[in-house]
């Protein structure tokens, strides 16, 4: 059974790739408007590491979305 964390970690992953692809950028893109790196980027996106706030405050600026947005129900 996943756990609660693994299952957050999921759900935001979604919703930064999600915002990603809204804003028609690749990854790469992604990763050189935050600073992270795209294997960074990649493993969050899939769920498989968790974010921190610095993290996603980093994804939220380059998307341009508010960082509440990775919070949201699917």
């Amino acid at each position: 059974m996943q756990s609660e964390v693994g299952t957050a970690s999921i759900v935001v992953g979604k919703k930064i790739k999600e915002a990603r692809k809204k804003k028609k950028l690749t990854i790469e893109d992604l990763a050189s408007k935050s600073g992270l790196s795209v294997a960074h980027l990649s493993r969050l996106e899939n769920g498989r590491k968790s974010p921190t706030i610095t993290t996603l405050e980093k994804i939220a600026l380059a998307l341009d979305v508010p960082i509440v947005y990775f919070f949201s129900v699917l």
